[in-house]
């Protein structure tokens, strides 16, 4: 069960009484009010504790205790700390590798909000830019992988291209996920045909991210575009409408696919196609825009919402207050 919205705890029922685990968090929180600073390990180990029960890196169902010392170890902003915890990528469980890395990826995160708090912070990322590609090159467990890959794409490191290729067919699909900016963008054809690989995957949220890597005005992507326009994958088909907003390529099979995404049942499916008709300079756009329907509030911000203006703007000045 979800405990507020601090993370996820254990609840038992038996005879009538019902307890909750959790007490690592409570723990943490006492040293914190009593400023008692426990030892790296310590916190490490209370962290990963539940790891069988929640998933060593499942985001989603991130215990307490697990939460707790990280935020714990994340406060106290010390190269020492630092290097205590990052030393556990070496740990033969991978629970304790996934809290290295979950760790390495909110720290590097600070560091960028606040870059100049603390001195050794500028050396943070030459000591990731070491330290990554060696770990990913030899980390066997598929999940602290995936977070690995994350991490290398996020800190935009160079050798992240080369890792992608190496794992663009592993049979995990969390891994496979992180490849297709791993590789973006495709400029050599051999990349761009592992990309066009990835965009037939078996798995949907793969194919989701090959859409938004493909080259849009690339000829061998054409035919790879429109079969994810028409994918049976709503969110699949929903990104592959909008990565087609900024190419040049006006073929018809492609405006043809996008006209027929204005009668899918999803919203968000719709706005897409609309707004890359939009981005396209199609007439039918204030069409498109009509099958959208009323956006909620949550589209508020969103910058597909002012397509249709934009769009009258550039081709119906007498329109541009509709």
């Amino acid at each position: 069960m979800r405990d507020g919205e601090s993370g996820r705890i254990r609840e038992i029922t038996l005879g009538g009484r019902t307890v909750r685990d959790g007490h690592g968090a409570i723990l943490t929180f006492l040293e914190e009010d009593l400023r008692i600073l426990p030892p790296v390990g310590e916190l490490v180990t209370r962290a990963v504790r539940q790891a069988d029960a929640y998933g060593a890196w499942d985001e989603d169902e991130e215990h307490v205790d697990r939460a707790a010392a990280r935020g714990n170890l994340l406060s106290r902003q010390s190269a020492e700390t630092w290097r205590a915890v990052v030393e556990f990528h070496r740990h033969p469980a991978p629970a304790y590798r996934a809290f290295a890395a979950d760790f390495l990826n909110l720290a590097t995160l600070m560091v960028d909000v606040f870059p100049h708090d603390v001195p050794h912070h500028r050396r943070y990322g030459e000591r990731l830019a070491e330290l990554l590609p060696g770990w990913a090159a030899v980390e066997p467990d598929p999940g602290v992988l995936a977070m690995l890959l994350r991490l290398l794409t996020d800190r935009c490191l160079p050798q992240a291209r080369a890792l992608g290729l190496r794992y663009a067919d592993h049979p995990d699909p969390r891994v496979r996920r992180r490849v297709p900016w791993m590789l973006h963008p495709p400029g050599a054809p051999a990349t761009a045909r592992v990309v066009r690989g990835l965009a037939r995957d078996p798995d949907g949220e793969v194919r989701q991210r090959a859409a938004e890597v493909l080259d849009c005005d690339a000829a061998e992507d054409r035919e790879v575009l429109i079969a994810l326009l028409r994918d049976e994958n709503p969110q699949v088909r929903e990104r592959a409408a909008y990565a087609v907003r900024s190419g040049r390529d006006r073929s018809p099979a492609v405006t043809e696919a996008l006209l027929e995404l204005l009668d899918a049942d999803g919203q968000d499916e719709r706005l897409s196609a609309a707004f890359a008709l939009a981005c396209r300079d199609h007439p039918r756009t204030p069409e498109a825009y009509e099958k959208v329907g009323p956006l909620r509030p949550e589209y508020e911000r969103d910058p597909r919402a002012d397509g249709l203006w934009r769009w009258r703007f550039r081709n119906d000045p007498a329109g541009r207050r509709g």
